[in-house]
């Protein structure tokens, strides 16, 4: 069969797909990868008809969104189906939110795809029923049918690598749907991705994981890993054959430091063996232990992110359900400081209004006491449909619904409070929040000098400037003006630099730089 693999997303990565579409070709079916990126909620109808054209030959359409692109996906698939062609929903929105999907696809995939993706083309092609697959929901009668789910896949190994072979890939590049670049030659490109696990330990309610270990209960093991050889096979593969100039890869496991120790001395020895560029992880603060920081910092690792989300206890207990104390974020704060050539990138979150004033505080004296230097990255908060935190806040009135849940915010683009009520609650000290976006040292927490952070969180100083919006307005401008300089800026010194860590710490690079340029002594035997 020919099966075209539809992404709406920004995201051009798609290891979801990607996957799906190695699995398929394993089987002896062709496929077709279209990326439909774009910063509007729609498509215009040039794209459209540009869309057609790549999926005329299909016998299969599959679509994949998270849900900031499941707008344009409704939108791709009425208008596919307008023309006669079999539609299949799949990936994380479909997955949460079976019945809206099943209104707009023929069918819909609940859960890991690849299995039954597979069991489905063979049946379109052999003209059986598909309605009895596991793991597919339909409309039928009026309501929406919901067959059984399959366990996920047990063995990650056993899956083939991601297909990044690009033969027969689109992309929308400036409003026409063109054939995807190969990546530049010569001069080291942004980072490669990889990633090697399933599922996270954590059930956060802002999150779709723990919608995912409900939704699997019972039927399996939801958190798997590759093994540590499998893992950097896949890398060694990526980076030789995709991705050779790559200055480093992102890790994408949800939490890299929940393998064991000689799980990662087996990956880090592997690694630094068969791949040997640098490496960034995500990890969470209660696995955080030095013997892990000491061997992946060796195998070359230059940055870990950790998700803090707030420094306010009570937010992560009971909004969050997150039990992750203060006191080990600023033990696992400490350890990563003592490796001055890992930077340390702290996530948070902003724009909840299910915080008060002192849970606010909260988290910028949090911030405050955390080992320098860091970064810290600030997030808007989604109220992402399907999760538990956006169920409780429909049923407490704070949203409607998908409407204004604020899924069409881009999380990192800013602290965007304006269009939504909800992110108006006590917005100076979030915009204040914001400001700390970026590097955190002895002195400043990003733009806020940090004798300063008595005087700004002073309740009258709180007082006035909540009620001086132009204020609040100019600050959130000027900030968001410097990111975007700052992530131009940063694309183009990355271009140039080989050490990724260098962006971060210029002064630390040419100054290693210098020492490599310097003539070496000669041997005595030289003499």
């Amino acid at each position: 069969m020919n099966i075209a693999l539809i992404c709406t997303d920004a995201d051009t990565w798609g290891f979801g797909i990607r996957t799906i579409s190695s699995v398929l070709k394993t089987a002896g079916h062709s496929s077709r990868l279209l990326f439909l990126a774009s910063d509007s909620p729609e498509y215009s109808p040039d794209v459209l008809e540009q869309l057609k054209h790549q999926v005329n030959s299909a016998d299969l359409i599959g679509i994949s969104c998270l849900s900031r692109g499941a707008q344009r996906a409704h939108q791709v698939s009425a208008f596919i189906r307008s023309f006669g062609k079999p539609v299949v929903w799949g990936g994380l929105h479909a997955t949460l939110n079976p019945a809206e999907c099943a209104a707009s696809a023929d069918m819909v995939c609940r859960g890991e795809g690849e299995e039954t993706i597979l069991e489905l083309a063979e049946a379109l092609e052999e003209g059986r029923d598909w309605r009895r697959l596991r793991n597919l929901a339909y409309l039928a009668g009026g309501s929406v049918a919901l067959n059984p789910l399959r366990p996920p896949i047990g063995n990650l190994d056993h899956l083939p690598f991601p297909d990044f072979e690009r033969d027969d890939e689109f992309h929308v590049i400036r409003n026409r749907l063109d054939r995807a670049p190969r990546p530049p030659q010569g001069l080291p490109v942004a980072q490669a991705l990889s990633i090697g696990s399933r599922g996270c330990a954590f059930h956060c309610t802002y999150c779709c994981n723990r919608e995912l270990k409900d939704l699997y209960a019972g039927n399996g093991k939801y958190i798997r890993k590759m093994s540590p050889a499998r893992y950097v096979e896949q890398i060694a593969a990526l980076h030789r054959r995709h991705f050779r100039n790559a200055s480093d890869f992102f890790l994408l496991d949800e939490d890299f430091f929940m393998r064991t120790l000689p799980e990662l001395r087996e990956f880090a020895a592997l690694y630094r063996e068969r791949v040997g560029i640098p490496f960034e992880c995500m990890g969470s603060p209660p696995r955080i232990t030095e013997e892990k920081l000491a061997c992946l910092a060796d195998a070359g690792l230059w940055r870990v992110r950790l998700g803090i989300e707030s420094g306010s206890e009570r937010t992560k207990l009971k909004v969050y359900d997150r039990a992750i104390s203060n006191e080990v974020v600023l033990k696992a704060s400490r350890l990563i400081a003592g490796h001055p050539d890992v930077v340390a990138a702290y996530f948070f979150i902003n724009g909840n209004p299910y915080e008060e004033q002192s849970d606010l505080l909260d988290t910028l004296n949090l911030m405050a006491r955390l080992a320098w230097p860091y970064y810290a990255q600030v997030f808007n908060l989604v109220f992402f449909p399907g999760s538990a935190l956006y169920r409780k806040a429909v049923s407490d009135g704070i949203i409607a619904g998908t409407q204004d849940s604020g899924v069409e915010l881009h999380y990192r683009a800013g602290f965007q409070y304006q269009a939504h009520a909800w992110k108006q609650k006590n917005v100076y000290l979030n915009v204040l929040i914001f400001l700390t976006e970026g590097k955190a040292t002895r002195n400043r927490l990003g733009l806020v000098p940090r004798f300063l952070l008595p005087l700004l969180t002073h309740p009258r100083v709180i007082r006035w400037i909540e009620a001086s919006p132009v204020v609040i307005h100019f600050l959130v401008g000027v900030k968001t003006g410097l990111l975007a300089v700052r992530t131009r800026a940063g694309a183009l010194v990355k271009r140039v630099m080989r050490d990724p860590a260098g962006v971060y710490d210029l002064r630390r690079y040419w100054r290693e730089l210098s020492k490599k340029a310097l003539p070496k002594s000669p041997a005595l035997s030289d003499r």
